[in-house]
């Protein structure tokens, strides 16, 4: 007893006190009079008990009453933070909370007063169950509160929600075990004052920080939703508790197993009802429907439309993924999408309905009503149109098991595809605010579907575009070899009877031969794909080319290292680099100019350096119309020789420079990547 008149005295004190300041504060207009209202109930009930305890009782009828005044007080000042708020969606779902928490707290009070004075701590099975959904009521306000304030009232609000919330919490733990043992434990009823007067600090801080205790919060559809299905799931298990324990009571011999059975079916039957799409879908509707002015939340709606449609981790489709997304907005267990392909329109994805393999013609008057009227189409039980005026609907349009909706996907006013929802779980009207969500989300859905298209063609131009540029740079070498063997033939006819002529000219013929075929598998997709990896010995390609060639201008000068030197890529197209180099370095030159090729090392780059003494070059020229691709001053000439070099050495991660000066000559420096010795090595055991 000495414990209990020392804590319940010391909460007396300390909410009596707070009132009292409170009510010098001039705090008594809206939740901060309320406020004050229940630190003077609290403190009511502290002095009851504390008086209990001196006396030498367990409990009285006034205790009982006191404690009643003293829930009901916090619950109504929660409500009040809720109403305050001006908004009519809070206000509702507290009107309820506080219409609930009220009615049995009444019915509390009635009981109290039957009971008379309790000088054991015996406690009714309707009592403690009373008291328990009142501290769950509490705790469910607070919780609302807490997690749904705006960030700018978390600087004050956050001592006045956990003080309160610890009053209902340790409320929640006393009558669970009083529920539990059919009695009040003494040693925490006894203790139940400190741990109220704790509180006290807390509020005083918030109030300190906001006199007016105006906070501003949003109701979360997900809270209430969740809420709702806990709260309906308890008072069910409560209520198969009450019928299990008369079982159990007149059951006799078969009490206990009987109570047993029924409460283990009882949890397994909650537990599949809550598991189940249609009651989850019934009771959004619901909660939607009875408890905000606005059938969505449009933030979660949107941001999980978002997330779903734009997962590019998932493993589904663009088109499964837009079916997915549109059918969590309406609840729809199945859908088909129907896109358009060259007149035509294909199913392309489909989710618990059977996919179409056929394609059918594109419907003039069907197109042109959607574009027209951009509206959602409803069907009737039938398949049939349930408003409007629209053409007659096709049959393979309406697939979809208990085909319910379509949803033309339109981008810039033109109709891309058209999804086909199937009826929600749970019967639903289609309304104004359904429709303007689903054509919402249908034209987001059609950007993200006309962005893959774009992206598709875009991919097939660039394909295109490098296979006209491989067959330009083919046409502009087939030009040179044509040039060497008309060379031969302007020339057969004075040496054709030399015999060293006749071997030059087959050699030639022979390797132009071999040149045009390298060429041609240029053109093959698994010829470059076997070379890129590649590696080779550029010294070694240099001398087969220059060394060793048959009519190799005399001019050229080689400066060539006699150890190997392996570089990244593809031999030939290296070669061909080569070539375009070397060859423009002879038509620039005079009959008595020289080019020498050079080849070092620099860094993890091989140096390949062409240079001739010819005219030149201004900077402006290499700037403005080397690289210019089609950009000639020869007469025969296409205008791709550089332009191609460039881009090959590009192509294998080197680099073309090109230094001139007019009247003095040209230097063109080839950077190509070397290969490590761990590329070298595994390639010359593979080649022996």
């Amino acid at each position: 007893m000495i414990v209990a008149l020392a804590s319940h005295g010391a909460a007396l004190l300390a909410f009596g006190g707070f009132a009292v300041v409170l009510l010098l504060g001039g705090n008594r207009r809206g939740a901060a009079l309320f406020l004050v209202l229940a630190s003077a109930a609290t403190a009511a009930w502290s002095g009851s008990v504390a008086l209990s305890a001196l006396a030498g009782n367990a409990r009285t009828v006034c205790d009982l009453l006191l404690e009643t005044l003293r829930s009901a007080c916090w619950i109504v000042f929660l409500y009040r933070l809720l109403a305050a708020t001006g908004k009519p969606d809070a206000v509702i779902l507290s009107r309820w909370s506080c219409a609930l928490a009220l009615l049995v707290l009444a019915t509390l009070a009635a009981a109290d007063i039957v009971n008379g004075t309790l000088d054991s701590p015996a406690i009714s099975s309707y009592t403690a169950i009373a008291r328990l959904m009142i501290a769950i009521v509490g705790l469910s306000l607070i919780e609302n509160l807490a997690r749904n304030h705006q960030p700018t009232a978390y600087w004050w609000a956050r001592f006045l929600f956990v003080g309160i919330g610890g009053i209902f919490a340790f409320d929640l733990v006393l009558y669970s075990e009083a529920l539990l043992f059919r009695r009040v434990n003494p040693e925490l009823y006894a203790v139940r004052g400190a741990v109220d007067l704790i509180a006290v600090p807390l509020m005083a801080i918030s109030f300190a920080r906001n006199p007016t205790f105006a906070v501003t919060v949003h109701v979360s559809r997900r809270f209430v939703f969740h809420t709702m299905t806990l709260a309906g799931a308890g008072v069910y298990l409560l209520i198969m508790a009450i019928a299990g324990y008369y079982l159990r009571e007149f059951g006799g011999n078969w009490g206990t197993f009987l109570e047993v059975t029924f409460v283990a079916a009882a949890i397994v039957l909650v537990l599949l009802t809550i598991s189940s799409g249609r009651f989850r879908s019934a009771l959004k509707n619901f909660v939607s429907a009875n408890f905000f002015n606005y059938k969505f939340d449009y933030r979660h709606e949107w941001l999980q439309f978002i997330g779903l449609i734009s997962a590019q981790e998932s493993l589904l489709p663009l088109h499964d993924r837009v079916i997915h997304a549109l059918a969590n907005i309406a609840d729809s267990p199945a859908g088909q999408l129907w896109v358009e392909r060259d007149g035509a329109f294909a199913n392309m994805a489909s989710w618990n309905a059977p996919l179409s393999r056929e394609l059918h013609l594109r419907d003039e008057r069907l197109v042109e009503w959607f574009e027209a009227e951009a509206a959602i189409l409803e069907l009737g039980e039938r398949s049939g149109v349930s408003d409007g005026a629209p053409p007659v609907i096709p049959e393979w349009l309406t697939g979809v098991p208990r085909a319910w909706v379509i949803v033309p996907l339109l981008n810039r006013h033109r109709l891309l595809g058209l999804l086909v929802l199937a009826r929600p779980r749970a019967a639903r009207r289609l309304d104004d605010e359904d429709r303007d969500l689903l054509a919402t989300a249908g034209r987001q859905a059609a950007s993200y579907i006309a962005e893959e298209e774009t992206g598709h063609a875009l991919l097939e131009a660039r394909q295109l575009e490098v296979f006209n540029q491989r067959f330009a740079f083919l046409v502009h070498d087939i030009k040179n070899l044509v040039s060497q063997l008309s060379l031969i033939l302007s020339n057969a006819e004075t040496h054709g009877d030399n015999p060293e002529f006749q071997r030059d000219m087959l050699a030639t013929v022979r390797h132009s031969v071999s040149r045009m075929k390298n060429l041609l598998e240029q053109l093959s997709v698994s010829r470059r794909a076997a070379a890129a990896g590649a590696t080779f010995d550029l010294a070694a390609m240099l001398r087969r080319d220059w060394a060793t060639e048959p009519a190799v201008d005399r001019r050229l000068r080689l400066a060539l290292p006699d150890a190997p030197c392996a570089v990244r890529g593809d031999a030939e197209s290296v070669s061909q680099i080569v070539r375009h180099v070397v060859q423009n370095a002879f038509e620039a030159i005079e009959q008595d100019g020289t080019v020498e090729l050079r080849l070092a090392t620099e860094g993890a780059f091989a140096l390949l350096e062409v240079t001739d003494d010819g005219p030149g070059m201004t900077a402006e020229f290499i700037r403005d119309k080397l690289f210019r691709p089609f950009s000639t001053t020869k007469a025969s000439g296409y205008g791709i020789g550089a332009y191609q070099a460039r881009e090959l050495i590009r192509g294998l991660g080197g680099r073309l420079d090109v230094a001139s000066t007019p009247g003095e000559g040209t230097q063109v420096t080839m950077r190509l990547p070397m290969a490590s010795a761990e590329e070298v090595i595994p390639r010359q055991v593979q080649e022996a």
